[in-house]
Parts: structure tokens; C-alpha cells; sequence
């Protein structure tokens, strides 16, 4: 009769342990797939600021291709080149700005970045 008692606190006593068992094994499944969802905002996020340096990276190759060869119209006596610098100024900023915004576009449309 003792042991049959013992026995029963030990049945109960295993349950109790497999109940928390369990209960620890879903948070801790809960706790992963929230970290999971965290992850993949930060990836997004580095996405769009790859994207971002993608553009001003286009910015920065044309100005190191004519940053020798274009004058600014500061000098003295070249107020022609000052006009050939806006002009090439006023296409690469608009044409990153068009990359950046187009690239950004794609990503939603292929649904690796959010609205």
C-alpha cells in the first residue's frame, strides 16, 4: 500500500515534468520563430541600404571618370564647363535616384522586401 502510494506521487510527479518539458520546448519554439522574424527585418533593412549604396556608388564612378577631365566653372575663363558640369550633375543624381527607386520596385515585386 505504501509503495502503490509512492508510486503515484512518482507517476504525478512525472507527468508534472513532462508538462513543463513541453511547455518549455513551445516557448522556446515561440522564442526562435520571433527571433527568426527580427532576422529577416534586419536583413531587409541591410537590403535596402545595399540598394541605397548601389546608387550613390553610381554617383561616385561617374564623378571619378570625368573628376580629372570635367572642370567645375570655377577657373578662371571657362564659364563653358561649368555648364557641361551642371549637365552631367543633373543626369547622374536623377539617373541613381531612377536606380535606386527602380531596384527598390523589384525587390517588392519579387516580394523580398515588405510595403
Amino acid at each position: 500500500m505504501l509503495l502503490e502510494t509512492y508510486s503515484m506521487h512518482i507517476y504525478n510527479t512525472y507527468n508534472k515534468l513532462q508538462f513543463l518539458k513541453e511547455y518549455i520546448d513551445d516557448t522556446e519554439d515561440f522564442v526562435n520563430i520571433e527571433l527568426d522574424g527580427q532576422r529577416n527585418q534586419l536583413i531587409k533593412i541591410g537590403l535596402v541600404l545595399t540598394t541605397g549604396t548601389f546608387a550613390v556608388g553610381l554617383i561616385n564612378a561617374v564623378a571619378g571618370i570625368f573628376g580629372m577631365n570635367l572642370d567645375n566653372g570655377h577657373e578662371v575663363g571657362q564659364e563653358d564647363s561649368r555648364k557641361m558640369f551642371l549637365v552631367v550633375t543633373l543626369i547622374v543624381v536623377p539617373g541613381a535616384l531612377l536606380t535606386f527607386a527602380a531596384t527598390i520596385a523589384f525587390l517588392r515585386f519579387k516580394k523580398l522586401i515588405g510595403t
